[in-house]
C-alpha cells in the first residue's frame, strides 16, 4: 500500500511538473510601424512605460515574461490599444492609420482596433457626433444603442475569455452613458454640424463678425436655437443616469482606456472644480474679479479636485501627473509650486522622471533668460525668418492656429496694437502652429484676413523645437522678448487685455 502511494505521489508530482515546463508565461509581440520618422515608440500600460526601438524599416520584437495579462498602449504616429497576456505571440502590421494583427492574441486585438475606429464616432466634437447631436432623443438614442449592439455581438461570436468580455461590455456602456450625458447639453446649441448659428457665422465675413449687426442676428438666432434644448427635466434624468452610478475609483475601467469612462470622469473634476471656482471668485472683490490674469486657473481647482477625492493611487497619479504637466506649461513662473505640490503627492518613478524635464524646461523660461529660437520658419510673404534676424527690436509673438477660435477674437485688437506702434522699435510676429496639411489654409487666411506683421508657420506645428521649448500646449499664447534676444515674458498679455499697452509704454520708452 505504501508502495502503490508513492508511485501515485511520484506520477502526480511528475504530471504537475510537466504541466509546469510545458506552461509558457513569455508573451512575444512584434510587428511593423511604417510612416514614423521616429527610431523609438513608448509602450506600455497606465503608470508604466518603455521606449521600444525600431530598425530602419520601422519593425520592433520583443519578448517578456514579466508582463501582467491587461491592456497596453503602443504610442506611436496613432495611439494603438492592445490586450496582451501571458502566451500570446502577437504581430502587428500597420500602414498609416491601417492596422491588422496576426497570430495568438490576434482576435482580442483585431477587435480593439475595430472598436477604436467605431467609437471615434461618439468622440464629443468629432464630425459624426456633431452632426447626430442634431437628432431627435429618439434617433439620437438609437445611434448610440447601434455602438452598444455591436460590441455585445462580436464579444458574443469570438472565443474570448470572461474577463475580457466583461470589461469590453463595461465600457461599452459607460461610452454609451456619456454619448447621453453630452448630448443632453450639445442638442440645440452652436455646436452642432448644421447650427443655423454656425451657418450663419460661416457666411460672415471675418472682419464683421464683431459688428452690432452680426452680433444683433446671432442672437436672434440663438434664442430660436434655445428652443430646441431638451427640457430641463429630460436633461436632468440623462446626466443621473449617466453619474449615479459612476466612481472616481474604478482601476479596472481606467487601465482599460476606457473612453467613455474618461470623460465622465473629466466631467465630474470639472464640476467639482467649477463649484471650488465658484466660491473663491465670489468672495473676491470686484476689482479682483476682473483682473482674469491673476486669476486662479481653474485647473488648479481641478488639480486639487483629484487630490482630495481620488484615493485609488494609480488614478490618482495618473491624472495629478497630467493636470500638473498643463498648469506647469500653461503658467512656467508658477512651475515651482506646481513641482512642489506634485512631488509631495506622487509615488511613481515614472511620472516624477516626466515632470522633472518639464519643470528643468520650465526655469529657462524665466524672466531675462535667454529666449529659445527658430531658424528659418516660413513667411508668408515670401522666403524665410529666423528670430534672429529681427535682434534689435522687441518681439511681440502670437502662436496661433487657423482652426482656433480664440485666437481668431484676438486678431482684431492685435491689428490695433500693430497700428498703434507702427513705427517703433517692436516687431509683431504671428506664428501658426497649423499643419502641414493645413498649409494653404493658414496661407489664405493671412490674405484673406488682411493680416498685417510677419506671418510666419512652424515647421513641425505643436511639434515644432521653438514652441515645445516655450512649453506650448494651448493657443493663443503670447511672448514678449527683448532687443538682445532675452525673455520678457513667456506668457505676454494678450492684444485685447488692458495690460499690454502700460507694458509696451514702459518698454519702448
Amino acid at each position: 500500500m505504501k508502495r502503490i502511494k508513492k508511485i501515485f505521489l511520484i506520477l502526480i508530482t511528475g504530471v504537475m511538473f510537466t504541466s509546469c515546463q510545458g506552461q509558457d508565461n513569455t508573451i512575444k509581440f512584434s510587428g511593423t510601424i511604417n510612416n514614423t520618422a521616429n527610431k523609438k515608440v513608448e509602450f506600455g500600460k497606465v503608470g508604466s512605460i518603455k521606449e521600444i526601438e525600431l530598425d530602419d524599416q520601422g519593425r520592433f520584437t520583443f519578448e517578456d515574461g514579466t508582463l501582467e495579462k491587461g491592456y497596453y498602449k503602443l504610442s506611436g504616429e496613432i495611439p494603438i490599444f492592445l490586450y496582451l497576456a501571458p502566451g500570446f505571440d502577437l504581430k502587428m502590421i500597420q500602414n498609416g492609420r491601417d492596422v491588422t494583427f496576426e497570430g495568438k492574441g490576434a482576435a482580442e486585438n483585431n477587435f480593439l482596433r475595430a472598436l477604436y475606429i467605431r467609437r471615434s464616432h461618439y468622440i464629443q466634437l468629432s464630425t459624426t457626433f456633431l452632426e447626430k447631436v442634431n437628432l431627435d432623443l429618439t434617433d439620437f438614442k438609437t445611434f448610440v444603442n447601434e455602438y452598444v449592439s455591436w460590441v455585445n455581438t462580436e464579444l458574443s461570436t469570438q472565443d474570448f475569455n470572461a474577463e475580457f468580455i466583461k470589461t469590453e461590455k463595461a465600457k461599452a456602456n459607460l461610452l454609451a452613458k456619456n454619448s447621453m450625458l453630452h448630448y443632453s447639453y450639445m442638442h440645440g446649441t452652436f455646436m452642432g454640424v448644421d447650427s443655423p448659428l454656425k451657418q450663419y457665422l460661416n457666411s460672415v465675413d471675418p472682419k464683421d463678425e464683431n459688428s452690432p449687426e452680426v452680433i444683433r442676428i446671432s442672437d436672434s438666432i440663438q434664442k430660436e436655437m434655445d428652443k430646441m434644448k431638451l427640457s430641463e427635466e429630460e436633461s436632468t434624468e440623462m446626466s443621473n443616469n449617466a453619474l449615479e452610478s459612476f466612481t472616481f475609483n474604478n482601476q479596472r475601467m481606467f487601465e482599460s482606456f476606457s473612453l467613455g469612462y474618461a470623460d465622465l470622469m473629466d466631467f465630474k473634476i470639472q464640476a467639482a472644480a467649477l463649484l471650488k471656482f465658484s466660491k473663491y471668485y465670489y468672495a473676491l472683490d470686484v476689482e479682483k474679479q476682473n483682473d482674469f490674469l491673476n486669476l486662479i486657473p481653474l485647473e488648479e481647482f481641478k488639480r486639487n479636485v483629484i487630490i482630495d477625492t481620488i484615493s485609488n493611487t494609480v488614478i490618482k497619479e495618473a491624472l495629478l501627473w497630467r493636470f500638473t504637466a498643463q498648469l506647469i506649461k500653461s503658467a512656467p513662473t508658477k512651475a515651482k509650486d506646481h513641482y512642489d505640490i506634485f512631488i509631495k503627492n506622487n509615488t511613481n518613478p515614472l511620472y516624477s522622471e516626466k515632470i522633472e524635464k518639464i519643470y528643468t524646461a520650465a526655469t529657462k523660461l524665466d524672466k531675462g533668460k535667454l529666449s529659445p529660437k527658430f531658424v528659418n520658419y516660413e513667411n508668408a510673404a515670401g522666403g524665410t525668418t529666423s528670430l534672429d534676424d529681427l535682434s534689435g527690436s522687441y518681439v511681440y509673438i502670437d502662436v496661433w492656429a487657423t482652426w482656433c477660435g480664440p485666437c481668431k477674437k484676438e486678431i482684431p485688437s492685435l491689428k490695433v496694437l500693430e497700428k498703434e506702434y507702427h513705427g517703433k522699435n517692436i516687431k509683431f510676429v504671428s506664428l501658426s502652429v497649423d499643419t502641414e496639411k493645413a498649409h494653404d489654409a493658414w496661407k489664405k487666411m493671412v490674405k484673406d484676413m488682411e493680416l498685417s506683421g510677419i506671418q510666419l508657420i512652424a515647421d513641425k506645428a505643436f511639434k515644432s523645437d521653438f514652441v515645445s521649448a516655450y512649453l506650448i500646449n494651448s493657443i493663443p499664447r503670447f511672448l514678449l522678448i527683448d532687443p538682445e534676444g532675452n525673455i520678457v515674458d513667456e506668457n505676454a498679455p494678450r492684444p485685447s487685455s488692458e495690460d499690454i499697452r502700460p507694458l509696451f509704454d514702459k518698454l519702448l520708452q
